[in-house]
Protein backbone atom coordinates (compact mmCIF):
# COMPACT_ATOMS: atom_id res chain seq x y z
CA UNK A 1 0.00 0.00 0.00
CA UNK A 2 2.84 2.32 0.79
CA UNK A 3 4.39 1.67 -2.61
CA UNK A 4 1.17 2.60 -4.38
CA UNK A 5 1.02 5.96 -2.58
CA UNK A 6 4.59 6.75 -3.59
CA UNK A 7 3.83 6.01 -7.24
CA UNK A 8 0.76 8.20 -7.07
CA UNK A 9 2.72 10.95 -5.39
CA UNK A 10 5.47 10.71 -8.03
CA UNK A 11 2.88 10.81 -10.80
CA UNK A 12 1.30 13.89 -9.28
CA UNK A 13 4.68 15.63 -9.05
CA UNK A 14 5.28 14.98 -12.75
CA UNK A 15 1.80 16.15 -13.72
CA UNK A 16 2.07 19.30 -11.64
CA UNK A 17 5.44 20.03 -13.18
CA UNK A 18 4.00 19.66 -16.69
CA UNK A 19 0.92 21.74 -15.86
CA UNK A 20 3.12 24.73 -15.13
CA UNK A 21 4.88 24.47 -18.49
CA UNK A 22 3.02 26.20 -21.35
CA UNK A 23 2.57 24.21 -24.53
CA UNK A 24 4.69 25.34 -27.46
CA UNK A 25 1.61 26.16 -29.52
CA UNK A 26 0.48 28.68 -26.90
CA UNK A 27 3.68 30.69 -27.32
CA UNK A 28 4.07 30.46 -31.09
CA UNK A 29 2.03 33.14 -32.84
CA UNK A 30 1.42 33.18 -36.57
CA UNK A 31 3.33 36.00 -38.24
CA UNK A 32 0.01 37.50 -39.38
CA UNK A 33 -0.93 38.05 -35.74
CA UNK A 34 2.42 39.22 -34.42
CA UNK A 35 2.87 41.71 -37.28
CA UNK A 36 -0.67 43.13 -37.03
CA UNK A 37 -0.46 46.91 -36.50
CA UNK A 38 -1.57 48.17 -33.10
CA UNK A 39 -3.88 50.66 -34.84
CA UNK A 40 -6.21 47.83 -35.92
CA UNK A 41 -9.19 48.17 -33.60
CA UNK A 42 -11.77 45.88 -35.18
CA UNK A 43 -12.10 43.53 -38.15
CA UNK A 44 -15.42 42.20 -39.43
CA UNK A 45 -15.46 39.60 -42.22
CA UNK A 46 -18.32 37.95 -44.00
CA UNK A 47 -20.51 37.73 -47.02
CA UNK A 48 -19.73 36.14 -50.36
CA UNK A 49 -19.14 37.66 -53.78
CA UNK A 50 -18.62 36.18 -57.23
CA UNK A 51 -17.64 38.16 -60.33
CA UNK A 52 -15.94 37.30 -63.64
CA UNK A 53 -14.92 33.82 -62.46
CA UNK A 54 -13.41 35.09 -59.19
CA UNK A 55 -15.00 34.69 -55.78
CA UNK A 56 -14.35 35.60 -52.21
CA UNK A 57 -15.57 37.46 -49.15
CA UNK A 58 -15.70 40.98 -47.77
CA UNK A 59 -13.90 42.52 -44.83
CA UNK A 60 -14.00 45.85 -43.02
CA UNK A 61 -11.15 47.14 -40.91
CA UNK A 62 -11.53 49.81 -38.24
CA UNK A 63 -8.31 51.69 -37.50
CA UNK A 64 -7.88 53.68 -34.31
CA UNK A 65 -5.84 56.84 -33.84
CA UNK A 66 -5.75 59.99 -31.82
CA UNK A 67 -4.42 61.02 -28.45
CA UNK A 68 -6.85 63.24 -26.59
CA UNK A 69 -9.89 61.98 -28.48
CA UNK A 70 -9.99 58.61 -30.19
CA UNK A 71 -10.85 58.64 -33.89
CA UNK A 72 -11.75 55.54 -35.84
CA UNK A 73 -11.58 55.21 -39.62
CA UNK A 74 -13.37 52.55 -41.68
CA UNK A 75 -11.94 50.62 -44.64
CA UNK A 76 -13.68 48.08 -46.88
CA UNK A 77 -11.88 45.22 -48.64
CA UNK A 78 -12.74 42.58 -51.21
CA UNK A 79 -10.88 39.32 -50.48
CA UNK A 80 -10.37 36.85 -53.34
CA UNK A 81 -10.08 33.14 -52.53
CA UNK A 82 -7.97 30.83 -54.69
CA UNK A 83 -9.99 27.58 -54.80
CA UNK A 84 -6.94 25.51 -55.77
CA UNK A 85 -4.59 26.61 -53.00
CA UNK A 86 -7.10 27.83 -50.42
CA UNK A 87 -5.08 31.02 -50.12
CA UNK A 88 -6.59 34.47 -50.22
CA UNK A 89 -5.56 37.95 -51.28
CA UNK A 90 -6.97 41.45 -51.11
CA UNK A 91 -8.13 42.53 -54.56
CA UNK A 92 -9.48 45.97 -53.63
CA UNK A 93 -9.44 48.28 -50.61
CA UNK A 94 -10.96 51.68 -50.01
CA UNK A 95 -11.71 54.10 -47.23
CA UNK A 96 -15.35 54.91 -46.54
CA UNK A 97 -15.29 58.66 -47.09
CA UNK A 98 -18.74 59.23 -45.57
CA UNK A 99 -17.32 57.99 -42.26
CA UNK A 100 -13.64 58.96 -42.52
CA UNK A 101 -13.77 62.49 -43.97
CA UNK A 102 -14.22 65.55 -41.82
CA UNK A 103 -14.53 64.15 -38.33
CA UNK A 104 -12.59 66.58 -36.17
CA UNK A 105 -14.02 65.35 -32.89
CA UNK A 106 -13.68 61.92 -31.39
CA UNK A 107 -15.35 59.31 -33.58
CA UNK A 108 -15.73 55.82 -32.13
CA UNK A 109 -17.17 53.14 -34.43
CA UNK A 110 -19.00 49.94 -33.69
CA UNK A 111 -19.44 47.76 -36.78
CA UNK A 112 -21.82 44.80 -36.87
CA UNK A 113 -22.27 42.36 -39.76
CA UNK A 114 -25.95 42.29 -40.62
CA UNK A 115 -27.70 39.60 -42.63
CA UNK A 116 -26.15 39.52 -46.09
CA UNK A 117 -27.55 38.40 -49.39
CA UNK A 118 -25.67 36.72 -52.23
CA UNK A 119 -23.14 39.26 -53.58
CA UNK A 120 -24.05 41.84 -50.89
CA UNK A 121 -22.21 42.46 -47.62
CA UNK A 122 -24.45 44.38 -45.22
CA UNK A 123 -23.16 46.23 -42.17
CA UNK A 124 -24.63 48.34 -39.42
CA UNK A 125 -22.26 51.09 -38.31
CA UNK A 126 -22.76 53.01 -35.09
CA UNK A 127 -20.75 56.23 -34.82
CA UNK A 128 -20.40 57.61 -31.31
CA UNK A 129 -19.17 61.20 -31.29
CA UNK A 130 -17.35 61.57 -28.01
CA UNK A 131 -17.40 65.37 -27.70
CA UNK A 132 -21.03 66.02 -28.60
CA UNK A 133 -22.07 62.69 -27.05
CA UNK A 134 -24.47 61.86 -29.86
CA UNK A 135 -24.76 58.78 -32.03
CA UNK A 136 -25.18 58.39 -35.78
CA UNK A 137 -26.25 55.13 -37.39
CA UNK A 138 -25.44 54.00 -40.93
CA UNK A 139 -26.17 51.03 -43.14
CA UNK A 140 -23.49 50.01 -45.62
CA UNK A 141 -24.06 47.56 -48.48
CA UNK A 142 -21.02 46.40 -50.47
CA UNK A 143 -21.58 44.56 -53.75
CA UNK A 144 -19.57 42.05 -55.78
CA UNK A 145 -18.12 44.85 -57.93
CA UNK A 146 -14.86 45.81 -56.17
CA UNK A 147 -15.16 49.41 -55.02
CA UNK A 148 -18.95 49.48 -55.21
CA UNK A 149 -20.94 50.22 -52.08
CA UNK A 150 -23.80 52.34 -50.80
CA UNK A 151 -24.04 53.94 -47.38
CA UNK A 152 -27.03 55.65 -45.86
CA UNK A 153 -27.70 57.24 -42.51
CA UNK A 154 -30.56 55.47 -40.72
CA UNK A 155 -32.48 56.03 -37.51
Amino acid sequence: MRRRKSITAASMMILLGLAGTPALSQNALPSEVSSLPAAVHQVVSGGYWSKDGAEGSFRVVVLSGGVEHINHDLYLQWIKVDPETGGSSVVHSLGIKQINDGHAEGYVLKVVHDESEFDVFRLRIEVNRTRSRDTLNFRLDATAEPGSYTINQVD
